[in-house]
């Protein structure tokens, strides 16, 4: 037996009942090989926990790479959402600057110009101040609405509502100068003209009481006689609203009319080409009872260049109207008109 083999220290085990006696024998050779496996184990332990923030780095990296993008993702559709919600604002807002102006302009309230919004590639930076901006001129113009004065006739009177369905109505005549279908030459035209189905109901722009119901056919009144069948209503104040080219009437002269009561239909008399609606807005403007555009008292309908026509709501063609007095006396007017 080597000295290697010879024991250095012996363990002995006793049964608590007795019996036979076990014996462990420890050599220097064993307590070598013992501690060579502890270096063992440890150097494999030591690698392991090496490895293993490695791994758990590259799967945390992992993680964070993929949440990232998600999260990323998630912000650039957060900010088109945005993006279009802001542009949509700024239509909503301009709509209703436009229809504010002009109300403004019917109650006699002075009122802020408004920009136009911005263009579509306006950056955001540009589109947010515009929109601070005249949103704050518009707080303003409501404070000033709920202070108005009185209008020239009652609110309910103003003739703001649309005399036809426009789903079934094609705009085929605008105010102002334009090319006669007739004559081939320039001239005035002071309403608008709807070319629509013929049939189709004609309602009241506001309420009022009927000044002249009929076909205008004696000679003084020949220059009406190109619109043919026309309902006239007076609306208070100096407010008229006139409708012609009428297929037939439903009202009568001196007859107390409300806001979108039918007052006849769509026809072809007078001069027109295609059944249509003639309708015009008379307005007291500077002392005086003028033709202006429609459409500033159309608030349904959104106006362009609106600041030139506010300027100059008669377009200077109120030279060329005639007279609402010449339909007086007429068989179909009031007397009293």
């Amino acid at each position: 037996m080597g000295v290697g083999s010879e024991p250095l220290w012996e363990v002995q085990w006793h049964g608590w009942r007795g019996g036979k006696v076990r014996r462990f024998y420890l050599t220097r050779r064993r307590l070598w090989q013992l501690r060579v496996v502890t270096v063992l184990l440890v150097l494999l332990v030591l690698a392991v926990l090496g490895a293993l923030p490695v791994g758990v780095r590259g799967y945390l990296e992992k993680f964070t790479v993929k949440t990232a993008k998600q999260e990323n993702k998630r912000l650039k559709q957060a900010r088109e959402s945005l993006w279009e919600q802001a542009r949509e604002l700024t239509l909503e807002l301009a709509a209703r600057a436009n229809r504010g102006s002009r109300l403004a302009w019917m109650l006699g309230v002075p009122a802020a110009s408004f920009d136009p919004p911005p263009a579509a590639e306006a950056g955001a930076e540009e589109t947010l101040q515009w929109l601070l901006r005249e949103s704050g001129k518009l707080v303003e113009l409501g404070g000033a609405l709920a202070n108005a004065p009185q209008p020239p006739c009652p609110l309910g009177n103003l003739p703001t509502g649309m005399p036809l369905d426009l789903r079934q109505a094609v705009p085929v005549g605008l105010f102002g100068i334009r090319i006669s279908p007739f004559t081939g030459r320039e001239e005035p035209h002071l309403g608008l003209t709807w070319a629509a189905p013929a049939g189709t109901r004609v309602l009241a722009a506001g309420s009022g009481l009927v000044a002249f119901a009929g076909t205008p056919r004696e000679r003084k009144t020949n220059l009406w006689t190109r619109l043919g069948t026309i309902v006239v209503l007076d609306h208070g104040g100096g407010v008229w609203s006139l409708y012609g080219h009428l297929g037939s009437v439903q009202v009568r002269p001196g007859q107390r009319v409300l806001r979108s009561q039918p007052l006849g239909t769509v026809g072809t008399s007078g001069w027109t080409r295609v059944s249509a609606l003639y309708f015009e807005v008379r307005w007291p403007y500077q002392g005086v009872s003028r033709p202006v555009d429609p459409l500033l008292v159309q608030l349904s309908l959104l106006l362009p260049e609106l600041d030139q026509r506010l300027a100059n709501p008669s377009a200077s063609l109120e030279a060329h109207a005639v007279p609402l007095t010449t339909l007086a006396g007429v068989k179909g007017g009031r007397e009293a008109f």
